[in-house]
């Protein structure tokens, strides 16, 4: 897939979390997430949009779960207050997609502003809170 030309989001080193792979991961995420916001710009059909949201989500998922288990096996002492984050999001966002498929939902710039706010915040404050644990383990 060839990035988007609209940027909602812009990765910066600020977001990196000194793991190539979950830096690589959170790349992806941002990448879709702008490739979502340019489908909502541009007025882009149902199915178009509905298979960026479900890249999406299923990268979230892959992400969620790497991160999850590299902080498991770590012995990350907030782990379960840093995965209930990640399950509160993944419950609203699968449920969206849900409610999307259904025809019940719309997909809207306010609904990609607060995946680009939610992604942002938790990377630059939640992600950032287990790099030098993780990383003197």
């Amino acid at each position: 897939m060839i990035g988007p030309k609209t940027v909602l989001l812009e990765w910066k080193d600020a977001y990196s979390v000194r793991n190539p792979v979950l830096d690589g991961q959170h790349k992806v995420l941002v990448m879709l997430l702008n490739s979502l916001h340019e489908a909502v710009l541009e007025g882009k059909g149902r199915v178009v949009a509905a298979g960026i949201l479900s890249e999406l989500v299923d990268h979230t998922k892959l992400h969620f779960g790497t991160e999850e288990r590299i902080m498991r096996e770590k012995g990350y002492p907030d782990f379960d207050s840093h995965k209930a984050e990640h399950d509160m999001l993944m419950a609203e966002v699968v449920r969206f997609q849900q409610d999307y498929g259904d025809g019940t939902a719309r997909l809207t710039i306010k609904l990609v502003q607060f995946l680009k706010d939610w992604l942002s915040e938790h990377i630059v404050e939640t992600d950032q809170k287990y790099i030098p644990y993780v990383q003197s383990q």
